[in-house]
């Protein structure tokens, strides 16, 4: 039917590349079969991940197949959840409200028992996962409005022949505000060519505003009224 998004939940963020490949290959093809105009691979806020376990480099190397754009766009911070990318390096609260760190000095996420986070700058990050060339673009860009965003990314992406592009493109994300100019930015891109992102709920927060005047969704978040009984809440 007429879909304005279609979401799939996955385990990949478990797997190792090799399965992560076998789980995404058939949801690029479904992808590239309805011609979404962006694909968005959620990553968690904090990009704990590693070449091993749930590589994000896995994961943008079995999607890239479903769309245009040969770069993928990176959000790459949260701020309703105090999570700050600055000139690629990426800090995060430490519980709501926190003391915020380093992610690579985070008192959890430089510990996680799985994948913990020992390199901050996400540009080394994901060139340990083959995401060798990873551009990026400072918050101080997305501060200035969508033409300043917009010349940015094309510098970013101007010395290289289509041959040669990037295989990422970060950026940076100091406040919730900068999120409207990122998402303007990419929405104006994918209606010319269908596009990869990779990054946290970000990634949905920054395209809201852009889908709403096209689909009549009003993409404020709604106050939910406190219940009147009991309520189960499932979380995972």
């Amino acid at each position: 039917g007429p879909l304005d998004v279609l979401g799939i939940a996955g385990a990949a963020r478990t797997m190792t590349p090799q399965e992560m490949q076998r789980e995404l290959a058939p949801v690029a093809a479904l992808f590239r079969s309805l011609g979404a105009r962006v694909l968005h691979y959620k990553t968690c806020s904090t990009f704990d991940s590693s070449p091993h376990i749930g590589s994000i480099g896995a994961a943008v190397r079995a999607l890239r197949s479903a769309v245009e754009v040969p770069w993928t766009a990176i959000v790459g911070g949260q701020p309703n959840l105090g999570r700050h990318c600055l000139f690629g390096n990426l800090f995060a609260a430490a519980g709501a409200g926190g003391e915020v760190f380093r992610i690579d000095r985070h008192p959890t996420m430089s510990r996680h028992p799985v994948t913990p986070m020992h390199e901050a700058d996400l540009r080394l990050h994901l060139a340990r996962q083959g995401l060798a060339d990873v551009h990026s673009i400072p918050f101080t860009a997305a501060s200035k409005g969508g033409k300043a965003l917009e010349e940015a990314l094309q510098r970013a992406l101007r010395p290289l022949s289509s041959a040669m592009s990037p295989d990422a493109v970060l950026f940076d994300v100091a406040d919730a505000a900068q999120l409207t100019t990122i998402g303007q930015v990419l929405w104006a891109r994918a209606q010319r060519h269908t596009l990869l992102a990779a990054g946290p709920s970000s990634v949905v927060d920054a395209l809201a505003p852009a889908l709403g005047p096209r689909t009549g969704i009003e993409p404020m978040q709604r106050v939910v009224a406190p219940a009147r009984g009991p309520v189960l809440v499932l979380a995972g």
